[in-house]
């Protein structure tokens, strides 16, 4: 009986190899060391992006036309002589001048609601403030690389690619640089 048992025992150490299959609990694709840094790297992670845009233009235009044209002539008489001449003289001067400027800083949270073949990450978040009334609202989206992302999980956007970023105010001092019927009237008239 002993004999049996052994036989057994030294069947079922040969042929448990077969019968065990280990699956790894190891991800490569979602794997993140305990001493890596806190960035975002897929669907579903959040991100600051710190706004930092300034943007200036300008143009200007000078043109100057002067013409003239002189006529003169001279005539006698016996004992008076007389000149004449004749002065025709047309003359422009313009100018036209275009500045404009612009600067926007702010912090805004976004979040990752995609990730492309070459490990892109798409990034999109709004964000919402009202003071004293005013309602301003500010919406981003783009496209970001990892690498870019700092060990403080910021991105500046000058960093992101097809960067849209939409800022807009309402409210009373929002509304004030509106311009009215009567302004637009006048401005088409010619008074202003």
């Amino acid at each position: 009986m002993k004999w049996l048992i052994r036989a057994f025992c030294l069947l079922s150490v040969l042929g448990l190899p077969n019968l065990v299959l280990a699956e790894s609990l190891f991800d490569e694709a979602s794997f993140r060391p305990l001493t890596s840094d806190k960035k975002a790297y897929r669907v579903g992670d959040n991100l600051t992006v710190l706004i930092v845009e300034v943007s200036k233009a300008g143009a200007s235009s000078d043109s100057k036309v002067n013409q003239s044209l002189e006529a003169s002539g001279s005539f006698g008489q016996t004992n008076r002589t007389e000149v004449g001449s004749l002065e025709l003289g047309l003359g422009r001067n313009s100018g036209a001048s275009t500045q404009r400027e612009g600067e926007l800083r702010a912090r805004v949270s976004v979040d990752v609601i995609d990730k492309d073949d070459v490990g892109r990450l798409l990034i999109s978040g709004e964000q919402k403030i009202t003071v004293n009334g005013e309602k301003q609202t500010i919406k981003l989206t783009g496209w970001v690389r990892e690498e870019d992302i700092t060990a403080q999980n910021t991105i500046l956007s000058t960093r992101i690619s097809d960067a849209q970023i939409e800022y807009n105010g309402k409210g009373i001092l929002g509304d004030s640089d509106d311009r009215g019927f009567i302004h637009w009237f006048l401005t088409k008239v010619g008074l202003i």
